[in-house]
């Protein structure tokens, strides 16, 4: 730069970043308002935690797709990333639902039984939401880019939950036992039909 002259960030340039960095907050404070429901709802702070467990893994691969075709963080690819966390918490609690209570010892065998049992809703879910995501990845016009960067959250995140949740659910109920929580005498234990 020639002397006596500077870069600054214009005004428009501030007004269009604000906005992204207040959904980020409201996205995060949604999150967190998600955990406090759930752990009001089981009057407890670790079994949200069981649920919440799974929701990194396909978050995380689906910023790493977004990163690789070259989309960046927008406000539509949060919103897309607030609904991908909902739907792997809402496949989380059923497939965890189907798991006997953890102070029942399980064989491995019974455990992959109640797994395959419970896994074709959980793909079935997978494949609805597909079906309804995979044809707005070829939108054009204005509404394409926000269309576009939501699908493909939504598909990749899907695609990644429908391998990482059922394992994480499975390593959620070894570990709440392996920590030595959840023996007989605990009132926040799931029944088999999810009920406390």
């Amino acid at each position: 730069l020639p002397e006596n002259y500077r870069i600054e960030f214009g005004r428009e340039y501030r007004t269009l970043v604000a906005p992204r960095q207040r959904f980020a907050l409201v996205v995060l404070l949604s999150l967190l308002l998600i955990y406090m429901i759930l752990a009001s709802y089981f009057e407890s702070l670790r079994r949200p935690l069981r649920l919440l467990l799974p929701v990194p893994v396909p978050v995380l691969f689906a910023v790493l797709v977004l990163f690789v075709l070259g989309f960046s963080l927008s406000i539509a690819v949060l919103i897309g990333l607030l609904i991908l966390a909902a739907m792997v918490i809402l496949q989380s609690m059923l497939l965890l639902r189907a798991v006997p209570p953890p102070e029942r010892r399980l064989e491995i065998t019974e455990l992959q039984r109640v797994f395959r049992r419970s896994l074709p809703p959980h793909l079935l879910a997978v494949g609805v939401l597909a079906l309804f995501f995979l044809p707005l990845t070829f939108v054009g016009g204005d509404a394409g880019e926000f269309l576009r960067g939501i699908a493909l959250v939504e598909l990749s995140g899907a695609a990644a939950s429908a391998v990482s949740t059922p394992i994480l659910c499975a390593a959620s109920r070894h570990l709440y036992i392996w920590t030595g929580r959840g023996g007989p005498s605990d009132p926040n234990i799931e029944t088999a039909s999810g009920n406390a």
